[in-house]
């Protein structure tokens, strides 16, 4: 079984969890998600089957959106409101100080990842230290934060509604914080919804629910894997005969185009169907498509 399903995540249920349930629905052993949403956040996962599983990383370019609520005048360990939450006791921002605060953040930011996540210092998870209480740091990382709007505001709650479109390895979490800690309030996530992951949107998601009558229900939601990659430029081999080679792992050209740019990963589609990816290297006239994955 070879696709890609888009999975409504539940609440209060991890990311594997929902693989290995996937994977016993559809019988399927390779079977992966691209994106982890933490435990408590809902919205799409992706999830990708058979040889799908080897394109999971195309779909990060895509980038992801999510609708998020916080509030503020609180701090937590793990900047969401089920870690350990104090009050600060500020006063709440007015919204024109919420509006002007998020406009800080959009473009290209420097973000310190929170201490209870799933990234590794010295071959252990950061979360699994945390808890340990052991002492650590992480290194900020660069992420793109491509568009973060307000969708309500209530200055009486200390409540804030945002929409926010960004880069992979994004922490919504961390955005409140330093949202909270710029407005001098304090603030932590109180509710995370992922509405867009890799291409896939929340108006499509199917539930476990869907998915749990086993092979054939997993089937009849299941797209086509080329969905993976369509944030990549494509390529279309020259002929049959240059097919067969690509399937084998030999290279092809076409000649020089102004689309391609050295380095470039491209999607790859033979004279019927998508066939594999390939890495570009402009090499005079002609632009060289090299085999980085063969999907036959």
């Amino acid at each position: 079984m070879n696709g890609l399903i888009n999975l409504l995540k539940p609440a209060a249920m991890s990311s594997n969890d929902c693989v290995m349930n996937l994977r016993r629905f559809s019988g399927e052993k390779k079977t992966g998600h691209g994106g982890t949403l933490d435990p408590n956040a809902a919205g799409v996962l992706p999830i990708a089957l058979g040889k799908a599983t080897r394109l999971i990383e195309y779909m990060e370019s895509a980038g992801k959106k999510y609708f998020c609520k916080c509030r503020f005048g609180f701090e937590s360990d793990t900047q969401d409101i089920w870690g350990e939450v104090r009050s600060t006791g500020a006063a709440m921002p007015s919204e024109a100080a919420v509006r002007d605060a998020l406009k800080a953040f959009e473009g290209d930011i420097l973000q310190l990842p929170p201490k209870y996540s799933a990234l590794k210092v010295n071959g252990k998870r950061a979360y699994d230290l945390a808890r340990a209480g052991a002492e650590f740091s992480l290194e900020p990382r660069r992420v793109t934060i491509r568009s973060i709007r307000l969708v309500s505001y209530s200055e009486e709650r200390g409540e804030l509604c945002f929409s926010l479109a960004c880069s992979r390895g994004t922490y919504v979490r961390t955005i409140c914080a330093d949202l909270g800690e710029r407005l001098g309030t304090g603030a932590v996530m109180s509710f995370l919804l992922r509405t867009a992951s890799g291409g896939l949107d929340l108006a499509d998601a199917v539930t476990l629910e869907e998915l749990s009558a086993g092979p054939e229900a997993v089937e009849m939601h299941l797209l086509p894997m080329e969905l993976a990659v369509k944030s990549l430029k494509r390529a279309d081999t020259p002929s049959e005969e240059r097919t067969k080679a690509f399937m084998n792992g030999l290279s092809f050209y076409r000649n020089a185009s102004d689309m391609y740019s050295e380095g470039d990963i491209c999607a790859v589609y033979g004279q019927h169907s998508f066939i594999g990816t390939a890495r570009v290297s402009l090499q005079g006239d002609r632009t060289v498509f090299i085999p980085e994955k063969v999907i036959g």
